[in-house]
């Protein structure tokens, strides 16, 4: 990240302690009901929204009234659609989100199609993660942080994630994860002996344990598992090693991806043709990332 952000010459050093993982999370009373099966490939996914659709229910619960939770989808299909060389090759001026994310955007208005419409612009995320976890709504595409919120808005609610089916071909999927917590200590510390008996606490499994059951997430530490069955579908699928990073961590600063992809939103929302909506995003990147790779 330093060499993308221009910070050359910097470097950190630290110990990965807990990750994250995004997903497609889903109601297993709704799927339950209407005998669905969670679907493995982008084309089952299509065929799942359409019977929620005729059963009047709406598929996704997005919500755009906080531009970042119009990343989460973004960043699940951009690791399976888009080749892993783009960040260098657009880097160099040799490549383009034009030519490469079109696929991108397709599928992602398409997803805009089983939503609340324009519930969903207004909506802020509490408002979309209560709609979900109340069985208002079949599917969320986000992140096991996701999860507190979920039981808090209904401690009943019975769900499970999956890895986001970006394409048909099933083995290409990926769980979209990466370091939420790294332990590390200044270099100019005055207590690095304390410092390092601290770290050394943490690092022990029976306290990993501890942090990774109260904040829903993964640990780096050899023995410490993740058992709630929220993740039971992701942790089969992270042990493969289908793992992607989050691409938009490896933008330049400043780049406001979030902001674009709410506006593609809205536009949709205001019924402009998904092409022209497609071509004009996808410039609007280009240009302003451009614009913050001059600033570095």
């Amino acid at each position: 990240l330093y060499q993308i952000n221009g910070s050359k010459g910097r470097e950190i050093l630290g110990i990965p302690y807990a990750m994250n993982a995004s997903g497609l999370m889903y109601n297993k009373a709704i799927f339950e009901k209407y005998g669905l099966t969670p679907p493995e490939t982008w084309s089952e996914l299509m065929d799942v929204c359409a019977v929620l659709k005729n059963a009047g229910i709406p598929a996704f619960a997005m919500s755009f009234g906080e531009s970042w939770t119009a990343l989460p989808v973004w960043n699940n299909l951009v690791p399976v659609l888009v080749p892993d060389s783009f960040i260098e090759q657009k880097n160099s001026g040799n490549t383009s989100f034009l030519q490469t994310h079109r696929e991108v955007l397709e599928k992602y208005a398409a997803l805009l199609n089983y939503t609340k419409g324009t519930d969903a612009i207004s909506a802020v995320y509490l408002d979309a993660v209560k709609d979900f976890a109340n069985g208002r709504i079949a599917m969320m595409v986000n992140g096991i942080w996701t999860v507190p919120l979920i039981k808090r808005a209904n401690p009943d609610a019975k769900i499970d994630t999956i890895v986001f089916p970006s394409c048909d071909l099933e083995w290409k999927n990926t769980v979209n994860s990466g370091i939420d917590i790294v332990l590390t200590i200044s270099k100019d510390s005055e207590k690095k002996r304390i410092a390092k008996k601290f770290v050394q606490f943490l690092l022990r499994p029976e306290n990993s344990q501890i942090y990774i059951d109260r904040h829903y997430s993964f640990s780096t530490v050899d023995g410490v598992t993740q058992n709630d069955p929220s993740f039971a579908g992701l942790i089969e699928i992270m042990k493969e090693g289908r793992i992607s990073d989050f691409p938009d961590h490896y933008y330049p600063a400043g780049f406001d991806l979030a902001s674009i992809l709410t506006d593609f939103a809205r536009n949709k929302e205001k019924h402009i043709p998904d092409e022209k909506n497609i071509t004009a995003t996808l410039a609007r990147c280009d240009s302003e990332y451009e614009q913050c790779l001059k600033l570095r």
